[in-house]
């Protein structure tokens, strides 16, 4: 039911009890269920530690228990969560000789989804879980709530491969199964509203994100998990940002802080400090911002959180470059080889976007262009966010204007648009009327240019984006 706190004191009562009645092989299984406990509240080493102590209580007695499979499992999460890849890896490889060697489809499916969440290659993973779901198929119960987890798992991979619609489809499905297998784990209801969360954000739709990210975070404080509590406020917060309400993202950082420094938790304390810089930056105070980021990324390097490093470098290239400071290519291209080394598609996509924005500063408005088309190939291709897609062709159509090519830049407009007004990034599809406006203008089309101007202008006030309302409404005085 979520209640940590109180299934913790019950075992250590049970503990006790069946030691002094000399019943070693309980013994050793309530060892691992307040080990199972302790993974719940993110205490690694303590679960790690009782663990261990079960599994010499197992061999000292000779006991077979399928218990001792369970904690080897429960073993390679703790080091996955931690980032321990290679050891993790190792404990899942064990359990997958053992289920071999035995003929368990059951654990083969186990292992399979347990090596595929630890894959650093999106398109494994999403392989990985087909074929696990495939053996349920084949051998086993094809409903059934493992099923129904191995489907939440490969809804999130299939984020990383840019499939975003059969993603949604996936995770509504396992909410579905579960729901009607009578599902009552509140730690799978929370897997699926934050991966809902997640790919609603990408894909622009911050009020649907922001309502699953609520949920998931109500469930995180039920079951105690400072790990899911963290993420979900980091999700808000970063929601919130991108919905203009500065204030709120702010309370929702400070939580984080709070809830990581009250837990060790190293890499939340980093996004703390991400977040700080963002707000700093908001607030035009780029010299606290950059501080932020280095004590950012002192962190992450010190505790080897290298996706983090790698978003915090580009974070710190963008504003050096707005600044014209020539450092921030170093930092452009530390996070870049590290995007490409760690094979993260959003870190290529952002690294490329700086990349492009520095050629189009300098007037190189060809070879940028040719690098966004790039970008906008490879999204195509994943059939990826539809945010990211509208932003690129937006991109190139600016490339286009710059270069006085303005016919040209309307038909990267056009598509844009298309994609844009379906969105709820408002700020982003007034700034593409307002300059299908401008193209239009350039060409001396200027019906067609007061047509996109009063759009944008109207879209501004409808959504109190003051800047842009000023902004549109002195080019239209002007014109």
């Amino acid at each position: 039911t979520g209640k940590t706190s109180t299934a913790e004191l019950y075992y250590y009562h049970a503990k006790s009890k069946f030691f002094d009645d000399g019943n070693y092989e309980k013994y050793g299984e309530v060892l691992i269920d307040l080990a199972n406990v302790c993974f719940r509240r993110s205490l690694f080493e303590t679960s790690r530690q009782l663990i261990s102590e079960a599994m010499i209580v197992f061999n000292d007695h000779k006991i077979e228990s399928a218990r001792g499979i369970d904690a080897i499992l429960k073993l390679g999460d703790t080091f996955a969560l931690e980032n321990d890849i290679e050891r993790a890896w190792a404990m899942y490889s064990l359990v997958a000789r053992i289920a071999i060697d035995n003929e368990d489809y059951s654990l083969c499916a186990t292992s399979m989804i347990r090596l595929a969440n630890v894959s650093q290659n999106y398109q494994q993973r999403v392989d990985n879980y087909r074929n696990a779901i495939a053996i349920h198929q084949e051998y086993l119960d094809p409903k059934s709530m493992s099923v129904a987890s191995c489907m939440i798992n490969l809804g999130y991979a299939l984020q990383g491969t840019g499939e975003y619609g059969e993603s949604r489809d996936v995770l509504l499905k396992a909410k579905i199964m579960g729901d009607e297998l009578g599902n009552n784990d509140p730690d799978f209801t929370y897997q699926i509203y934050e991966k809902l969360a997640d790919l609603e954000k990408n894909e622009g739709n911050y009020k649907s994100a922001k309502n699953y990210s609520e949920k998931a975070l109500q469930i995180a404080r039920q079951i105690e998990n400072p790990i899911y509590e963290c993420t979900c406020l980091v999700t808000l917060a970063n929601i919130s940002h991108l919905m203009l309400d500065n204030q709120q993202s702010e309370r929702y950082n400070e939580l984080v802080l709070d809830v990581a420094t009250q837990n060790n938790l190293p890499r939340y304390i980093g996004q703390y400090y991400s977040r700080a810089a963002q707000i700093a930056l908001d607030r035009n105070m780029v010299d606290v911002a950059k501080l932020y980021l280095e004590k950012e990324q002192d962190l992450c390097y010190k505790n080897e959180l290298l996706y983090d490093a790698m978003f915090s470098e580009l974070f710190l290239a963008r504003i050096l470059l707005d600044e014209n400071d020539i450092k921030g290519m170093e930092n452009l291209l530390k996070g870049r080889e590290l995007a490409e080394r760690l094979g993260i598609f959003d870190g290529q996509k952002l690294a490329l976007d700086l990349l492009v924005n520095q050629l189009m500063k300098f007037g190189n408005y060809n070879e940028a262009l040719v690098l966004n088309n790039e970008l906008i190939k490879s999204l195509e291709n994943r059939s990826g966010s539809k945010h990211a897609l509208s932003v690129a062709l937006h991109n190139s159509g600016l490339c286009l204007y710059y270069d006085s090519r303005a016919e040209e830049s309307l038909e990267y407009f056009a598509k844009s648009e298309e994609i844009s007004k379906h969105l709820e990034d408002k700020h982003h599809h007034c700034l593409l009327l307002a300059n299908m406006g401008r193209a239009h203008l350039n060409l001396g089309n200027r019906e067609d240019s007061k047509f996109y101007f009063d759009r944008a202008l109207e879209l501004a006030h409808e959504n109190e984006l003051t800047n842009l309302v000023s902004q549109i409404e002195k080019e239209i005085g002007s014109n």
